[in-house]
């Protein structure tokens, strides 16, 4: 059991950490035409773990285009989102549940703590057409200042 969990953390680990040292966006991963002065990019809203927060403000400072974040549900039920023209791009997210042992300041020693991190994938609702997940950082605060810097620059 102990040598399952550690080599589940040492695998976990390395995934992290050589996805998250990657700087530059994954190529292809935003689409060629994603500069659309007069499109909204619909930000999925997660709707768990409390990333909405991080996206409201990390979005508010980094990325200058128009944006709306909406649940998955709002997007498909309000008759407002079905222009695909002006609503071309939807901003999808992942999220991942990972282990990782931490300190226990209570009993000494080491524990296991449950962490999320969060991704993100453009998806251009007019071509139906999904391009490959970028921009994850260190920290979920991380990915998703990455990803609105990322997507700030390929708007201009």
């Amino acid at each position: 059991m102990t040598i399952k969990l550690l080599l589940s953390l040492l695998t976990c680990t390395l995934f992290t950490r050589t996805s998250a040292d990657g700087q530059e966006t994954l190529q292809g991963a935003i689409p060629p035409d994603f500069k659309c002065q007069d499109c909204i990019l619909v930000v999925i809203d997660p709707d768990e773990h409390g990333f909405r927060k991080g996206i409201e403000k990390q979005f508010k400072k980094y990325y200058t285009g128009k944006y709306e974040i909406v649940t998955a549900k709002k997007l498909e039920t309000d008759s407002r989102f079905q222009d695909k023209k002006i609503y071309k791009f939807r901003l999808n997210n992942e999220i991942r549940e990972y282990t990782q042992m931490v300190p226990d300041a209570v009993r000494g020693g080491m524990k296991e703590s449950t962490r999320y991190q969060i991704r993100f994938c453009v998806y251009d609702r007019e071509s139906e057409k999904q391009y490959p997940c970028f921009a994850e950082g260190r920290s979920s605060a991380e990915s998703i200042e990455r990803t609105a810097k990322m997507l700030d620059g390929a708007n201009k």
